[in-house]
């Protein structure tokens, strides 16, 4: 008898902590998704019908101008944002072509072996540096900066006096992050990132690290719109969806791939997707 009751006492106490413990993660998966639902509404962020037979977690990158796409297998595809479809039923298809593409820079489309090429929509074709040039396509941006240093990464238009709308670019060598206009091709400042962050990756101007996601921007925005006489200040600033780090797979700017163990969804801007 005496053996019975204590093992009721040893079932009764574990199944307590098991309740117990299924409420904490419950309350903890609830907070974390509260948090995720915070930052994505901050950045306007909407969710987005992923119809297309490329699994989210085998997309390297993607080019929201362009409407295109990279696998992780470094093929291209286009993608729609709007109602329609392809006739094949999906809102991606893939561009034939035998070329292996690494990443974009402003549009422009970098191989795996370090060649420029652009994509025609209106025509659906590809075409080389050659033939971009001569056929007067701009594709993005001066090729002469890719081809003095493959490290550059596109950072926008500098809307500040200074800048003029001007387009520029970051060069990352060793962690230090220099910052160029496309016109005159010099260093303007050197930044570093914060807490020894290790650079990764470079998307639509966006600059990842180990810990987090950086833009160009002004650094003392709230000091420089508040009063006349503050004057605004630019710099690499900390993206505020690097709020959930940890929940990305990806992330551009205008189009995030948010992770939760096996299961992926895809969010775009708002101004994208037509709602804005």
């Amino acid at each position: 008898m005496k053996k019975i009751l204590f093992s009721l006492i040893i079932l009764v106490l574990i199944t307590g902590c098991g309740v117990k413990n299924n409420e904490k993660n419950s309350s903890n998966e609830e907070i974390k998704t509260s948090k995720v639902e915070k930052v994505l509404k901050e950045n306007r962020m909407q969710k987005f019908n992923w119809n297309c037979d490329v699994s989210l977690n085998e997309i390297k990158e993607v080019d929201w101008s362009s409407r295109l796409f990279i696998t992780t297998n470094n093929e291209l595809y286009s993608l729609l944002f709007e109602d329609k479809l392809y006739s094949n039923n999906q809102i991606c298809k893939k561009i034939e072509t035998e070329l292996k593409f690494e990443r974009f820079v402003n549009s422009a489309l970098i191989t795996t072996n370090n060649e420029i090429y652009a994509y025609i929509q209106s025509e659906n074709k590809i075409i080389n540096e050659e033939d971009i040039l001569y056929n007067g396509f701009v594709g993005g941006f001066d090729y002469s900066i890719f081809h003095a240093d493959k490290n550059i990464y596109y950072a926008g238009y500098d809307s500040s006096e200074m800048g003029g709308g001007n387009k520029m670019y970051y060069k990352v060598n060793n962690n230090n992050v220099s910052l160029f206009y496309e016109l005159n091709k010099d260093d303007l400042n050197v930044y570093n990132f914060e807490n020894n962050e290790i650079f990764l990756n470079g998307s639509n101007e966006i600059l990842q690290t180990d810990k987090a996601f950086y833009t160009y921007g002004i650094t003392n925005k709230k000091e420089c719109q508040k009063y006349a006489d503050v004057k605004c200040e630019y710099g690499l600033i900390k993206d505020n969806i690097s709020e959930i780090y940890s929940d990305i797979y990806l992330y551009n700017k205008y189009f995030i791939i948010l992770k939760n163990n096996d299961n992926y969804e895809v969010y775009v801007s708002g101004r994208i997707n037509g709602n804005e």
